[in-house]
């Protein structure tokens, strides 16, 4: 219950994040949001919701195919940005290096998120086992 309730509020923020940067943020606001790389801690909540929703469904399947899973999901929502965002696109076409870098931290941010989601879920179930008989505890 724990996980799907994370799963939906770290949605609901992404979204909510999504809907001011597409339409309410300023000019200077997105500036800002650049220069200090406050997308980045989105970034981690979206690889955490990623690696979350597939574990609901592939619990067992090994991390390696997991975090494989995340980096598609990434690699289409940057496709999907540089495609459908006018905002993205211009600054790829203005500042070429800089797109580069700040998609390449985009991407290790998910895949951090991700592992901080899986590392933390696996501690919080192996703390919930009786170590004797591997049985949940209470």
């Amino acid at each position: 219950m724990k996980r799907k309730l994370f799963l939906a509020a770290a949605l609901a923020v992404i979204v909510a994040w999504e809907i001011f940067v597409d339409f309410f943020a300023s000019y200077q606001a997105l500036r800002l949001i650049n220069i200090y790389h406050l997308d980045k801690v989105f970034h981690l909540i979206g690889g955490a919701f990623i690696i979350g929703l597939l574990l609901l469904r592939f619990e067992r399947t090994s991390l390696v195919k997991l975090l494989f899973l995340v980096l598609a999901a990434e690699f289409i929502w940057e496709l999907g940005e540089l495609l459908f965002d006018p905002k993205v696109k211009y600054f790829l076409s203005n500042a070429k290096s800089l797109w580069v870098g700040d998609t390449i931290g985009d991407v290790i941010f998910t895949l951090i998120g991700a592992l901080l989601y899986w590392g933390l879920t696996k501690k919080v179930s192996a703390a919930n086992l009786d170590l004797k008989g591997g049985r949940p505890i209470g």
